[in-house]
């Protein structure tokens, strides 16, 4: 992870290129491209996965099945990293474990309370 500062130095950065560039036409990509499906998959893909770990710290997973739990969250972060790194192509299988061991973990949490 970046730190503050960095995040701060690279927002103003990141307007004023956007600003100089504000002149050129012609070159946005299409609306719809590959490129860009593809991306909006790998984002889906982490926020099924943490939406499926904050499920599973709600039915108190953290204790009732400690292993399935940290699993998804280690899993969540991969693909977090994963993405931010670059490297694309693990993001949508790291997120889907992620997501499988957090269901796997409500589902032993469920058991273990009957």
């Amino acid at each position: 992870m970046r730190s503050p500062i960095t995040k701060a130095l690279l927002i103003p950065l990141l307007l004023g290129a956007l600003g100089g560039c504000a002149g050129i036409t012609g070159t946005e990509p299409a609306a719809d491209s590959p490129r860009q499906r593809a991306m909006a998959m790998r984002a889906e893909a982490i926020q099924r996965a943490r939406i499926s770990l904050q499920a599973a710290t709600a039915a108190g997973c953290e204790f009732a099945a400690p292993f399935e739990y940290y699993m998804a969250q280690e899993y969540l972060q991969l693909a977090e990293h994963e993405l931010a790194g670059g490297d694309r192509d693990g993001v949508i299988g790291f997120a889907e474990k992620s997501k499988a061991h957090a269901i796997r973990a409500i589902e032993m949490a469920k058991g273990g309370k009957k």
